[in-house]
């Protein structure tokens, strides 16, 4: 093992610490490297939850609170954000500086401009942000910033076929610069799924166990679509679409199961979305807050929905492939490169109730008549020792183009 001053320095910097998949992707390779690497990760919002800055207490890695990387725009405390991480450039010293999110991306690239010992910059993507539903402006001035800044990059990992396609075609960016690196998982350590159907039911204050439970794991955001799936949920209470007694015997034709959808997480638009399941009178539809460790309750589902309007490629679907559950989610990001390896994947549009309620219904209707796909579980390969590793081979490889110009 190198000593700490052989190894190489590494600075991971993300906008926020509220857990979310770029955070765990941070965590993961600054958990996974700091063996070989000297690691450090900087922060962005001080003012919000800080899950990052806890989880990464336990390791070697060293932390630092920026005060100005903030994810909404304002320019006075983005521009001293560039500033802020120029200086913490200048003092760490780090070989590369690994950006993570759109705002830490542009800012961070920016910072390095004419700096003696310019650090390798390396920026992943997740996400597009042009993607999101913003303004018809913020939206260019993203997608301008993003193409501008790119020149400042020295290598870009993208999730997906999809990603690295938006950045040729849309961008422009040099086929070179581009890396594809799928993000990967431990394998999760799940419940029974007696006991997790159990937990979902209490912490929903519900009892009947033979519902049919259709869950999401997700952050309270607008970009996660989960006010589309409410709207999906109450569409399919009211044209009553759900013809049980055709598909189960006589009993429970008689005992019909009702559909309860549960959403996992928290965020800023909880009270949006708590507004608009009252004022739907959407009472078969659940907000259950964080929960630790969310992953585990997995198999309590029957089926599991993310209604996402922009993602990069999310490890909660990952986890439910993990889980043999049945999902339907939405065509949007990395998510279409996963429907070769796992069949039991649907992918309908972005941004659309109807829709999204009719394919939600034809996947119960076939999972009640048993009539599910065959998943491919030996296809499936998102796991995390290769995003390691080939993260790893790309930092080797600046390290040695670098020491060959600069002889650091």
């Amino acid at each position: 093992m190198k000593s700490q001053s052989e190894k190489q320095k590494i600075l991971y910097v993300i906008t926020q610490g509220t857990w979310g998949g770029a955070q765990r992707y941070v965590f993961d390779l600054s958990s996974k490297i700091n063996q070989d690497f000297s690691v450090s990760v900087a922060v962005g919002e001080p003012n919000t939850a800080q899950d990052l800055q806890n989880k990464l207490k336990n390791n070697p890695s060293k932390i630092f609170q920026l005060q100005h990387l903030r994810r909404a725009i304002n320019p006075y405390h983005d521009i001293l954000a560039i500033f802020e991480l120029r200086l913490l450039y200048k003092k760490q010293q780090p070989s590369i500086v690994h950006l993570n999110s759109s705002k830490a991306g542009i800012f961070g690239s920016l910072a390095g401009i004419g700096l003696k010992n310019k650090p390798k910059i390396i920026y992943t993507v997740h996400g597009w942000v042009f993607h999101e539903s913003r303004s018809w402006f913020i939206k260019k001035l993203y997608l301008y910033l993003e193409k501008w800044t790119a020149l400042l990059k020295d290598a870009i990992i993208v999730l997906s076929p999809q990603e690295k396609n938006d950045a040729e075609k849309i961008l422009h960016i040099p086929t070179e610069k581009l890396t594809v690196i799928p993000i990967g998982i431990a394998p999760p350590q799940f419940l029974p799924k007696k006991e997790a159907r159990e937990k979902i039911l209490t912490l929903a204050g519900l009892k009947n166990n033979d519902d049919f439970l259709i869950g999401t794991i997700a952050n309270l955001y607008k970009n996660k679509g989960l006010d589309i799936l409410i709207a999906a949920a109450k569409i399919m209470m009211e044209k009553n679409s759900l013809e049980f007694s055709r598909l189960r015997s006589e009993q429970a034709a008689r005992d019909k199961p009702t559909v309860h959808f549960f959403i996992i997480g928290s965020g800023h638009e909880e009270t949006n979305l708590r507004n608009l399941i009252t004022a739907q009178k959407s009472n078969n539809v659940h907000l259950l807050g964080n929960y630790d460790n969310a992953a585990e309750l997995l198999p309590a589902f029957d089926l599991f929905v993310l209604p996402s309007r922009k993602e990069g490629l999310p490890y909660t679907i990952l986890e439910a492939m993990a889980a043999d559950l049945p999902i339907v989610a939405t065509r949007v990001g990395g998510l279409p490169s996963l429907t070769n390896h796992y069949t039991q994947l649907e992918l309908t549009e972005p941004n659309n109730a109807t829709t999204l309620a009719n394919v939600i219904t034809d996947n119960i209707n076939r999972i009640l008549s048993d009539k599910k796909s065959i998943i491919l579980i030996n296809s499936f390969s998102n796991s995390l020792l290769p995003m390691i590793s080939k993260t790893t081979v790309l930092y080797n490889k600046l390290f040695s183009f670098s020491s060959g110009r600069t002889g650091r």
